[in-house]
């Protein structure tokens, strides 16, 4: 079950040449300007993931 706290959309981008994992690109919300791309956990590490 989700919380009522504050979300932000991301999407999923593909890795860079020498990292592991998934990057996630945040959506600005009501545009406050870029979010950060953040690698979220090594390909190795099981099958799911929260933010």
């Amino acid at each position: 079950m989700l919380d009522s706290g504050v979300w932000c959309f991301g999407m999923v981008v593909g890795p860079r040449c020498r990292e592991s994992g998934v990057r996630v690109n945040l959506n600005s919300p009501r545009g406050q300007g870029s979010m950060p791309v953040f690698a979220v956990a090594p390909a190795r590490c099981g099958i799911g993931f929260a933010l």
